[in-house]
């Protein structure tokens, strides 16, 4: 799966995802302490996604302070994207 998160010019949280996710995401977690984050499947036999990098200063402030973040699934060029909003987790100190 390949994943960018990123800032909405409004100041929200966006998760652009492709389409190969292996199933629909219920919540990220976000692990103060490691500055990562792990992306969480409503179906429990899936595994969670953990990042393989840690978020940078301004996006760690910015992952403190909010609640959600939107998710857009974009198929493919020719099939219009779809996105839901899901919940962060904050986990540690």
């Amino acid at each position: 799966m390949n994943s960018e998160l990123g800032i909405h010019h409004d100041g929200s949280l966006v998760l652009v995802c492709s389409a190969d996710i292996p199933g629909t995401i219920c919540r990220l977690e976000y692990y103060r302490d490691q500055k990562m984050l792990s992306i969480v499947y409503e179906d429990n036999e899936i595994d969670p996604d953990l990042s393989h990098y840690e978020m940078p200063e301004a996006v760690d402030t910015i992952m403190r302070k909010k609640g959600l973040v939107t998710i857009i699934v974009s198929p493919s060029p020719e099939t219009e994207a779809y996105g839901y909003d899901v919940p962060i987790v904050q986990i540690g100190m």
